[in-house]
């Protein structure tokens, strides 16, 4: 294992994925309920996810812990483009503040709402009707842009919360940061996940781990529903929050925000 990542600067991060990001993104709105099958429901397809071994340990996983993270996000990812899905991702930016991104995304409905929120810029993406609108808000001021989608696919399939999943500042990075340790099985809304504790991958950093928190939850097919690190440093007054959450993976509705209708 290697040691905790080293959150990108602040410039790197928002250039990667703030309102330079690629034209397909769109997304959430902070603030709206789920609706839909929620992550936990055994309802939702599961998309191309693989199966267990005959432990019933999901691959990439055995009894000590999380072997293989390349085959946990290939399943993660699978199963994210092959269903709507709800996806949020809080990054840290290396000076104790973080960013959040969501992402509602339906296939069948053809509609995403991305937002992304920073310390120094906000983004809201809509996309529906083969057009995107866009919302990019920093140092006070607001502007919006719209532009066309050739195909709704690729919104759904390639975003940055999907197509980045394995990246350091996302799922692989965090798998692949800590130390994961079988503690048994939970039920979420009728799913039986299989959970993992997790520590620091080794000591070489001052960065420690908040361990009542951190850990991940595996469904048997291989699927992250959630994994996170929250971490303190010397330096930070607080806890930084570092997690991935799949949120609902089924059928999500996306609604359209109120500030389409000046973009």
């Amino acid at each position: 294992m290697g040691r905790i990542y080293q959150a990108p600067t602040r410039r790197a991060l928002l250039a990667a994925v703030g309102a330079a990001g690629a034209t397909a993104l769109a997304g959430c709105q902070s603030g709206e309920e789920p609706t839909g099958t929620s992550a936990g429901d055994p309802t939702g397809t599961p998309g191309a996810g693989t199966t267990p071994d005959a432990s019933g340990l999901p691959p990439g996983t055995s009894d000590g812990g999380i072997d293989d993270v390349s085959t946990l996000v290939s399943a993660t990812q699978a199963a994210l483009r092959a269903n709507d899905y709800a996806v949020e991702t809080t990054v840290p930016l290396g000076d104790g503040e973080t960013v959040t991104i969501t992402i509602r995304s339906s296939l069948s409905r053809e509609r995403q709402r991305y937002v992304f929120d920073a310390p120094s810029e906000t983004n809201r993406r809509y996309v529906a009707g083969g057009t995107s609108y866009l919302q990019a808000t920093a140092e006070g001021e607001t502007t919006y842009r719209t532009s066309t989608v050739d195909r709704f696919a690729s919104v759904h399939e390639d975003n940055d919360q999907v197509s980045m999943l394995d990246s350091g500042e996302s799922l692989g990075g965090l798998l692949r940061s800590g130390a994961y340790t079988p503690a048994g099985t939970v039920t979420r809304d009728g799913r039986r996940l299989r959970e993992f504790s997790a520590e620091l991958a080794d000591d070489e950093t001052e960065v420690t781990v908040v361990t009542e928190a951190a850990g991940a939850l595996v469904a048997a097919d291989g699927i992250v529903f959630e994994a996170s690190l929250p971490y303190t440093t010397p330096a930070i007054d607080g806890v930084v929050d570092w997690s991935f959450v799949v949120r609902t993976l089924g059928d999500v509705t996306v609604s359209e925000p109120d500030w389409v209708q000046s973009a």
